[in-house]
């Protein structure tokens, strides 16, 4: 799953969740959950990493992590939880890049299983937008509304 998807979900757990550690976690959790729903990946006919691919996501999620650093905070829950649902995803970079031996945790995970119809990164690119628009203006404002509030629950 592109990386754009992956940071979107974890900003909707800094969202929900409204607490860093908390968000962290479940964020980094997501990640394995995402990956296992059946998805293309950027990949070539020889096996690696298709470039063109990686710098569009990779450019789209700086954006999308600037736009909610500004808006939320470093460190808010938001941006702590995109950049862990994220981390994952930078071990097999440095993998090829630093040509470490195969294994680690990214593999070790299902990966693709299901539905068995794999989602294109075409709808992957368009999934990460629409969920990154849905963080940073619908769902970030209904936070901002709940935390004046005193939470989701207070009126009732």
């Amino acid at each position: 799953m592109l990386v754009l998807v992956h940071g979107a979900v974890g900003a909707a757990c800094g969202i929900a969740l409204r607490r860093r550690l908390p968000a962290a976690v479940v964020a980094l959790a997501s990640h394995y959950a995402l990956d296992a729903i059946g998805h293309d990946e950027p990949l070539d006919e020889g096996g690696d990493l298709r470039p063109d691919v990686v710098a569009v996501d990779a450019a789209l999620l700086a954006v999308a992590l600037l736009a909610t650093a500004a808006e939320r905070g470093i460190a808010s829950p938001e941006t702590l939880g995109a950049v862990a649902a994220c981390i994952p995803d930078v071990e097999p970079l440095l993998r090829r890049r630093l040509n470490w031996p195969r294994g680690g945790t990214h593999g070790a995970f299902p990966h693709g299983r299901w539905p068995p119809q794999k989602m294109s990164l075409r709808w992957q690119f368009v999934t990460g937008a629409v969920a990154w628009l849905a963080v940073l203006g619908p769902l970030s404002s209904w936070n901002k509304e709940t935390q004046h509030r005193g939470g989701p629950l207070a009126g009732a």
